[in-house]
């Protein structure tokens, strides 16, 4: 917890210490990011970001690109994202390249030294198997260096960002709520659309990996052309939205899941008041900075089912912090 509680400093760190940094690419030629687990979410949102300007981009996993995909990486200028610059797929792919560039929390790493261009995050060291403040700090990095590419700066948005998580923090009292209304034994869905569908990506990573629950990470569009039969069935999740695109929409899908049986835990800038939901109200600030904010709801989420389940919060029996083979 007490990384959870640090990522407010470290993200303002990594904000400080990248003002005036550029991405030196060509904004005629599309990004991709690449990473894995929650370097992999971060990717992603940069890279919906930059769609939402009209500037492509995509993310793909790094295992992937690697065995399956190199020959795309002609069309892209590609960027690197790992906390660890360790990772093993992402040093075997960098050494077949000339140019990349690279978002590290670690200077000195395999990646940072072999980069054309490297920035920094400034999380400090992370000892907990689940990303948190690394996490935090290297999509705000990404947003803050994609958006002031495209003309689009998010600074003022990622610090008032800041300041609404430490708010959140301060709200301990959401670990308990969403314990006592989510079982450990039953699958968790995790829904949104747009940048909330990376909020549901890290959440789902985060649960399997620290309380080792079967989740699923799912846009409520999609949820709607299938999985919406899952609703016969005792069904929880949680879903994000954030002020935004689709804000009524996702309220409206909310109350029907709800009128259906449907547990839900229901995170937005507005309550919802129904007898299956447990409402918990964040300032969004920004729908592209949301993920930043409600990344805590998913630590206290799995803070709250891993005590449940008799897990010790962060530590793990099978996986190191940095992978080092496929």
């Amino acid at each position: 917890m007490k990384e959870v509680a640090e990522q407010p400093q470290a993200l303002k760190d990594t904000l400080e210490a990248n003002r005036g940094n550029y991405l030196s690419l060509d904004l005629n030629r599309p990004l991709l990011f690449t990473g894995m687990g929650s370097s992999l979410a971060a990717g992603e949102l940069a890279a919906l970001f930059l769609n939402a300007k009209g500037y492509p981009a995509v993310a793909v996993d790094t295992s992937e690109l690697l065995h399956y995909q190199i020959p795309m990486l002609k069309h892209y200028q590609p960027i690197f994202v790992s906390q660890s610059g360790e990772s093993y797929e992402a040093c075997r792919l960098a050494a077949t390249l000339s140019e990349y560039t690279a978002i590290t929390n670690t200077p000195q790493s395999t990646l940072a030294q072999g980069a054309s261009q490297v920035f920094y995050t400034a999380a400090g060291k992370e000892e907990s198997i689940t990303a948190t403040k690394t996490f935090t700090s290297t999509a705000g990095l990404l947003l803050h260096l994609c958006s002031q590419w495209v003309n689009a700066p998010l600074e003022q948005a990622l610090f008032q960002g800041v300041s609404k998580l430490e708010t959140a923090i301060k709200e301990e009292e959401i670990s308990s709520r969403i314990g006592n209304f989510l079982s450990e034994d039953r699958p968790l869905f995790l829904l949104g659309r747009g940048p909330s569908v990376i909020t549901s990506d890290l959440g789902a990573l985060l649960l399997k990996e620290a309380a080792r629950m079967q989740t699923e990470s799912l846009s409520l569009g999609q949820f709607r052309h299938g999985p919406f039969e899952l609703l016969a069935d005792s069904f929880q999740c949680i879903l994000f939205n954030p002020k935004g695109t689709t804000e009524a929409l996702n309220h409206n899908f909310a109350i029907e899941i709800a009128e259906l049986g449907g547990m839900v835990v229901y995170v937005s800038d507005q309550v919802l008041t129904h007898p299956n939901v447990l409402s918990i109200q964040l300032n969004s600030i920004d729908e592209f900075v949301s993920p930043l904010i409600y990344a805590y709801v998913v630590q206290m989420a799995t803070a709250a089912l891993s005590q449940k389940k008799g897990l010790f919060l962060g530590q793990a029996t099978l996986l190191s912090k940095v992978t080092t083979k496929e």
